[in-house]
């Protein structure tokens, strides 16, 4: 007899905002992911987080079992990349929505690879019902004018960041 296993979470729909760009992302916002600290989602002081608003999630993994982009194909989203080129930006081309970024580089010494979604781009949880819960999400910052990889999220924002 084999079992299976359901993914753990919530399914969400999210989409940029003129809705070309659609995807779905499994996340559990009442079990924050080790990656983050203790927190649901963060918020980074760096210039393209903190200048375009962008908060993050981790879903758990590389996005391959919890993220599935709907449309367009990744091929057609506008990725951006700057500095060391080891954080992947993806935009919607029509819309300049940012919807997630992959992480693969070195960071002071230590290889990270992650992948992050920007909560703010979830629109309902997949059977319609409001993001309620969005409202009680633990926030921590990191703090990345002061380096090139923070140790840990802060509690409350770095320098020349927001709350």
């Amino acid at each position: 007899m084999s079992t299976t296993v359901e993914p753990e979470g919530t399914l969400y729909k999210g989409s940029c905002h003129c809705g070309f760009a659609k995807y779905t992302v499994r996340l559990d916002f009442t079990k924050p992911p080790p990656s983050l600290h203790g927190a649901n989602v963060t918020k980074c002081n760096c210039s393209i987080c903190h200048k375009s608003g962008t908060l993050l999630t981790d879903p758990g993994d590389d996005g391959s079992s919890t993220f599935t982009l709907l449309t367009p194909p990744e091929k057609d989203l506008t990725m951006y990349t700057f500095n060391t080129g080891n954080i992947k930006w993806y935009f919607c081309p029509k819309c300049s929505i940012k919807l997630y970024c992959r992480v693969d580089g070195v960071f002071d010494g230590v290889h990270v690879r992650a992948f992050r979604v920007n909560v703010l781009t979830l629109d309902e949880k997949e059977d319609g019902s409001p993001l309620e819960e969005l409202k009680d999400l633990k926030i921590k910052y990191w703090d990345f004018k002061e380096g090139d990889m923070p140790r840990a999220p802060l509690d409350a924002p770095g320098k020349g960041g927001m709350w």
